[in-house]
């Protein structure tokens, strides 16, 4: 949980789409992040929040050392934690 009181998600958001920053090329255009890295909208079935932080990037395989796979695009996913408090 943030300070603020909303819930911390991992990198995938609604319909298993992987969140990324709002206007980047590759970012879907409902499920992104906005300038504090979180998603003001109510996801009917998962919670009664109206935002909510993602955590993001990419996942690894918790095998290969080192870990893959790397972050490739800052602008997709930079800082890949909460930005406002």
């Amino acid at each position: 949980w943030a300070q603020d009181g909303f819930p911390i998600y991992g990198p995938y958001g609604p319909e298993g789409v992987q969140i990324q920053n709002c206007g980047s090329a590759g970012a879907h255009a409902t499920y992104c992040q906005d300038e504090c890295g979180g998603l003001e909208m109510e996801l009917d079935g998962v919670d009664s929040y109206k935002y909510r932080y993602y955590i993001t990037g990419k996942v690894g395989d918790l095998e290969s050392l080192p870990s893959n796979p790397k972050p490739d695009s800052e602008a997709l996913y930079f800082p890949y934690t909460i930005r406002c408090h």
